[in-house]
């Protein structure tokens, strides 16, 4: 799981297609519940407004029966009124309907034992009561929705019924919502099933375009990357070969702090500062330790016998050299994490566990890690290769120094991860050795 987290944070691709697709799958969703719940109403308002218009029509072609409902004569003219009532039953899903007066009594029903009684007044009753059609869907559970109360779910309207622009009653329709509700479930679906459509499509192009230009963008930095590389390795270069020292001294002692550090970063101790950016920076950096040679002379950096301890003194400040010439570039350039991996490396790289290296006299854990790595990876090198001054050391040989200097020279950690490391740098050493 960790491996997966760290992956994700250092690749920009997979975190854009990942915060891209939640996010393109929140908005879809968001919309399409948006969407569906407009069109349910849209569909369900377009369905109500059928009854007031076919209320309308009959009382249209039947003057009289509502002039019976505004006079209150309809225990005389049931027949009449029953007509209304039936005609109305006929349509559709319709299973129920009830006729009111203003004054909250059922002046008719499919159900005669409510006829003429006064019930409590409910909400659309009031609202219809005041000129507008009104419904819900609902369970019945009202007084005069005992026969009703059996349906699960109904879909009640009210109507009100008008004669000479007032309103003189409510028709109560009662509509099974099955069929109604199996339509609208259908017509949800689909939209869905396109808004799902429309937001992969959607997501597909802005990938397209995203991935076209981190393209673009990766070959520029990769381009550039290759440029800062063969800047370093050259300018390390420079260094190396005024002491007589090769350009495989800058590539081995690179693949071992690359070693150490990429095996530093299973130690919970290591793992939050050795990030991937930061074994990259480390591992970039480091063929530029050496640089500060370039201000010291020939006749020292090259005398082949025991330097004096003036001559030692002086050459004790190459790593002050290169930490100066990178600050001249931070100066002008600005600091970047790279500069300052490289800076802190080039000036620690010779200080020593117990405090008795140079040029600052640092101790422990006060010296940077990439110091102290870059430490191990120097002396291991410069033991097992010749120099002007010295033969070649075997690997075990370097081992034993190396081992004699933990907790002095070395820091104990980075000289147990080279023990278990032992064999990859023998085949560097043997597969990149100097010509």
């Amino acid at each position: 799981m960790n491996r997966i987290m760290s992956h994700i944070r250092t690749n920009v691709l997979l975190q854009y297609t990942l915060i891209t697709f939640l996010a393109m799958a929140i908005l879809t969703a968001i919309l399409s519940s948006f969407v569906t719940k407009w069109a349910g109403d849209l569909q369900l308002k377009k369905h109500i407004e059928l009854y007031p218009f076919v209320i309308e029509q009959k009382l249209d072609s039947s003057p009289q029966l509502a002039q019976i409902i505004a006079d209150k004569g309809y225990l005389q003219h049931q027949s009449d009124i029953k007509q209304l009532a039936s005609d109305m039953l006929q349509l559709g899903g319709i299973f129920r309907v009830k006729i009111w007066d203003t004054e909250q009594t059922v002046i008719w029903s499919d159900d005669p034992s409510i006829i003429g009684k006064e019930f409590p007044r409910g909400d659309l009753y009031a609202k219809a009561i005041l000129g507008s059609s009104e419904y819900e869907v609902t369970t019945p559970t009202r007084d005069e929705q005992a026969t009703e109360a059996s349906a699960k779910q109904v879909l009640e309207i009210y109507v009100p019924i008008l004669y000479h622009q007032k309103v003189v009653g409510a028709f109560e329709i009662y509509e099974a919502t099955e069929t109604l509700f199996e339509e609208i479930r259908s017509n949800t679906i689909t939209i869905w099933i396109i808004s799902i459509l429309t937001g992969i499509v959607f997501y597909l192009l802005l990938f397209g375009i995203f991935y076209r230009s981190y393209r673009k963008q990766k070959e520029a930095n990769e381009s550039l990357m290759k440029t800062q590389e063969v800047t370093i390795l050259a300018l390390a270069a420079v260094a190396e070969t005024r002491d007589q020292e090769t350009g495989q001294h800058i590539l081995r002692t690179q693949r071992y702090v690359e070693l150490l550090a990429e095996h530093l970063r299973t130690d919970p101790k290591f793992k939050r500062y050795l990030s991937t950016e930061r074994i990259q920076e480390l591992t970039r950096s480091s063929p530029l330790h050496d640089i500060g040679k370039v201000g010291i002379s020939d006749s020292i950096l090259n005398k082949p016998g025991k330097l004096t301890a003036d001559e030692f003194e002086i050459m004790r400040q190459h790593p002050r050299f290169g930490y100066e010439a990178l600050n001249i570039a931070v100066d002008r350039l600005g600091s970047t994490s790279f500069l300052e991996t490289a800076r802190e490396l080039i000036l620690t790289h010779h200080e020593k566990w117990d405090g008795t290296g140079y040029p600052e006299g640092l101790s422990g854990e006060s010296i940077p890690l990439s110091g102290r790595l870059m430490a191990l990876a120097d002396v291991y090198d410069a033991l097992v290769s010749k120099r002007v001054y010295k033969g070649a050391f075997t690997h075990d040989e370097a081992k034993a120094i190396i081992l004699e200097g933990s907790g002095k020279h070395f820091d104990p950690a980075v000289v147990e991860a080279f023990l278990k490391l032992e064999q990859d740098f023998i085949e560097i050493a043997e597969g990149m050795r100097d010509i």
